[in-house]
């Protein structure tokens, strides 16, 4: 029973942590303009899915950017075409995307960044 009660009270203590420390995304703070070129999903059998995309930064076109995330059951991508505000985490070597959810709403996908190329102009 006190198993219980523990899990139940860790569970509390973490929606309102989370719920207090939320803070509006602001754009100011996101100011690349990622263009999505491709993606591709991992087949439908494999356990742990890998998913990639390349990404343009669209002030410094010559570059292209290799991104992927790594997880278990779906692996979403986004669609290409499209651009998205972001920045880069140089000490994660990440890329954080925001992703328009509505109207008002967005969420931050964070993406490893897995290799640049440069292309000459």
């Amino acid at each position: 029973m006190k198993t219980n009660s523990f899990a139940a009270f860790l569970f509390v203590f973490q929606l309102l942590t989370a719920i207090g420390w939320a803070d509006d995304i602001k754009q100011a703070d996101y100011p690349v303009h990622y263009e999505v070129l491709s993606a591709s999903k991992p087949e439908k059998g494999a356990i742990q899915k890998i998913c990639s995309m390349e990404l343009r930064d669209q002030a410094n076109a010559n570059v292209v950017i290799t991104v992927s995330r790594k997880g278990f059951g779906s692996c979403s991508v986004l669609p290409s075409g499209k651009v998205y505000n972001g920045r880069q985490n140089g000490e994660k070597n990440d890329i954080e995307l925001v992703i328009p959810v509505g109207e008002n709403k967005a969420r931050i996908e964070s993406w490893h960044i897995s290799g640049t190329v440069k292309n000459p102009q």
